[in-house]
Parts: C-alpha cells; structure tokens; sequence
C-alpha cells in the first residue's frame, strides 16, 4: 500500500532523540526582556508597539526605540509571586484561596485540563474540541470559541504536530525509540501507545497503518488521548507574528500593536482569514516578531547526532532537550545542524547545580568547547572555549554563523567528570527567509 499523505524527514543520524514530542513537555520559562536579531537581550518595560517601531523603558528609566524589522521576541516579566495571606484586610483576599486577585502566571498549553487542543505545523497551538462527525479522511474537524463565536475548522492532518484530547487525568506521552525512524504516536487513555503511520479519520476513529503492517486499523476516538505526528515544521504565515496567551495558546497575527492597554491587531484563524481583534495587554505572554522574515528555532527542533556519547562511571548521561533548553554531561560531543537561512546561534551556558549542596556543587568543572567550519566571522578563541566551575558557574554563546554543523565538546576537567552538568538556556538559532514579508 503506498502512503503519500506526507512526506517524513529522515533525522540526521538515528541518535536524534527528542523533536517531536517536546510539545507535550512543560515550555521552557523565556528570560524576560526583548531579543533583538542579534540575540542580545534588552532587559525592559513594553512601552508601546507600532507597525514600525517598539518603545521600551530601559534600566535606567529612560525610553528606547527599536526598529520593529530588528525584533526578534518579547517576553514581559513574570507576575510578581502572591504576597502572604492579608488577615488584617480580608476583604481585599480572594474568599477560597485566600490570594489576592493579580493575574495568573502563564501555564504551558499541555497543563491547561479544561480543554483539549492542537498544535499546528507551524506552531500555533488552539484550545478547542473535536468535531468528530466533521472529520475527513484528509482532515480533522476542531470547534474553537473565539471572541463570542464558535466556529469549526477542518484542519488537513499534513498541518497538524499534535492533538490532545483532554478527558480527566493528564497523561506524558512516553519518549519513542532514538533508534526507530519518525512515527505517528497515539496514545491512548489506558497508557498504551500505539505507532505507525495515520492515514484518516472518520467521525469515530483513527485510521493508523501499525508499524510492520500493510493495512490501517481503526482506533476509537473515546479512547485516545493524544496523537502526535511525525509532520515535517513549517514556516511560521508570511507576514504574521505569534502572540502567546495566557492561558497557553499561541495564534498567529498581523499588524499586531499596542492601543493604550490593549494589544489590536488581525487574528489568523486555522482556515487562514484574518479579524480584528483586541486583547487587553495582560492576557499577552510573549510575542515572536515574524513579518521581517526572521525565525527563532529552539535548539530541540534541531537534528542532532551524538560523536562522543555521555558516559560517567559506566552510567549512560544521554542529553535531554526541551525547547531552548537542554541538559548535558560530560564527556559528551553533539554535532548539531544548522537549518537552511541560518544567521546566528545563541545559548546561556550554565552548570546545572539543582539539588546539590554548595560543597558538592564545587566539584564540578568542566570545559565546553564549539567548533564549526560555518562561522561567519573571525572569532577569539575566548568565544569559543569556556571553562565552568563554581567560581565561573555560566557564560554566553553568540556567533554569527551559516546552516551548516556546529559541534559541542564537553570535557571534564579538575576532578573527572563528577557532576560535570552543563544546562543550556535561550538555546536557539535565527533563520532569516530569502523573501521577508513587505
């Protein structure tokens, strides 16, 4: 039986273990502040955004413009912590809780239990529920409820990354094989997980070719939980930037602003028309700038082999990567590839010292060194080469770079590789399109 639905990407090399089920994992909290397209970030206040500019309020009190074609993200800081309990004024706390009423922190979309959601090739991610009696063999039906209005998309399965369907107790969907090639996953409500390819959908079930057979089987819609597809990532929409709510969606939008304390703009919907919409400013989480034709690609959606592999006293340290984020151990050495219209790649290199005391977190010391043959500048070896210990617990990474290999070797260095644990954070490259949005 031929499968033409989409095409599957082969990885670059069968150690790559984590891309596609990352969006099932908790997002990686953004550092607050405005990157710019040199990933530098500008620690300020949002002042206001025009479709050409953004006004900020620096450090030092004082408003800063940028032009809006050198943004890149902006994530505001995050809501102060509740104070304690209030018992001389109680009528300022809220009356179960015993919380003031300030505005929730932001929650990553997988922990948002009220509703089921999807996530799009291109990275948008909507609350909703399944329209069953209008899938399509090719498509899959999904009812959203936006601004006062309930509408129902049917979404072709080549643009879907993932689907879940939230029925009570949240489930993980286990990490695959890094040996298997890319596969459709579902898993379903008891835990199991099934894998091959998804060829359709009816009004009652999923349609999945298992792996090693030749013809789908059906697996009811009530007891699926989540489906994950091996869908290539596209693009983000020409001309859009995507806003991240509160409440853990992410939408695309155009002519996206500031009017007093509400963002405006047009919101594109999953059948692509664009409306007006307004959203009061705190409802706003993020925002990644797209209409100059620049891209943020997280360090987790790159292919990656492992050189050297992470082996500490005989124990296997594999890395684990999550959005811009990863963990590593030395002694490791991991190749990863640049996508094509790459510009720069950056990363926060720091010793990940969570949980240990301070004694035993002195016994980490490693080196870090980058190389690649794509840099595009003349670069010191100083930007190259860190050495981390607790006298020098991080440092920055930022080159300017083409697509191509760039390879980290972790070495230990003074007492082996005892507890030589490097986190990497804003770990991310800029890809810049040939054709940017006018």
């Amino acid at each position: 039986m031929a499968h033409a639905r989409r095409p599957h990407l082969p990885l670059l090399t069968s150690a790559v273990a984590v891309i596609l089920w990352v969006l099932s994992m908790p997002a990686a909290a953004q550092a607050p502040g405005i990157l710019t397209d040199e990933l530098t970030r500008l620690p300020g206040s949002l002042e206001s955004l025009t479709l050409t500019t953004l006004a900020y309020r620096d450090a030092n009190g004082t408003v800063q413009e940028l032009d809006r074609r050198r943004l890149v993200r902006w994530t505001p800081p995050a809501p102060p912590a509740p104070p304690a309990r209030d018992l001389a004024n109680p009528s300022r706390l809220d009356p179960i809780t015993g919380a003031p009423a300030t505005r929730p922190p932001a929650k990553p979309l997988h922990a948002t239990l009220t509703a089921s959601h999807l996530v799009t090739t291109d990275g948008q991610a909507w609350l909703g529920t399944l329209a069953a009696d209008q899938n399509q063999p090719e498509a899959l039906g999904w009812t959203t409820a936006l601004d006062g209005q309930t509408q129902t998309h049917a979404v072709p399965l080549e643009r879907l990354r993932s689907v879940r369907l939230v029925r009570g107790k949240l489930l993980r969907m286990p990490a695959p094989d890094p040996d298997a090639p890319p596969q459709d996953r579902v898993l379903l409500q008891e835990g199991q997980v099934l894998a091959g390819f998804l060829v359709g959908l009816t009004g009652e079930a999923v349609q999945l070719i298992l792996d090693g057979a030749d013809e789908p089987v059906d697996i009811p819609l009530a007891g699926i939980h989540l489906l994950e597809l091996a869908t290539p990532s596209t693009p983000p929409l020409p001309g859009t930037d995507y806003a991240q709510l509160i409440d853990g969606q992410r939408h695309a939008f155009q002519n996206l602003r500031t009017n007093g304390n509400r963002f405006v703009g047009q919101r594109v919907a999953l059948t692509g028309d664009a409306t007006d919409t307004a959203m009061p400013r705190d409802q706003v989480t993020g925002i990644d700038f797209h209409a100059a034709g620049q891209r943020l690609v997280p360090l987790a959606d790159l292919p990656f082999r492992i050189d050297q592999p992470a082996v500490v006293f005989g124990v296997p340290y594999p890395p684990a990567l999550n959005a811009d984020t990863a963990d590593l151990h030395a002694p490791l050495q991991i190749t990863f590839e640049l996508p094509p219209g790459t510009t720069r790649f950056a990363a926060r290199l720091e010793l990940n010292s969570r949980g240990l005391s301070p004694a035993a977190a002195r016994w980490a010391d490693l080196t870090v060194r980058v190389s690649s043959p794509v840099l595009l500048e003349p670069t010191s070896d100083d930007k190259l080469t860190f050495r981390l210990n607790a006298d020098t617990p991080s440092a920055e990474l930022n080159l300017a770079i083409d697509p191509g290999p760039i390879t980290l070797t972790l070495d230990p260095a003074a007492n082996g590789p005892v507890l030589d644990r490097l986190r990497l954070l804003d770990a991310h490259v800029l890809t810049q399109d040939d054709t940017p949005a006018p």
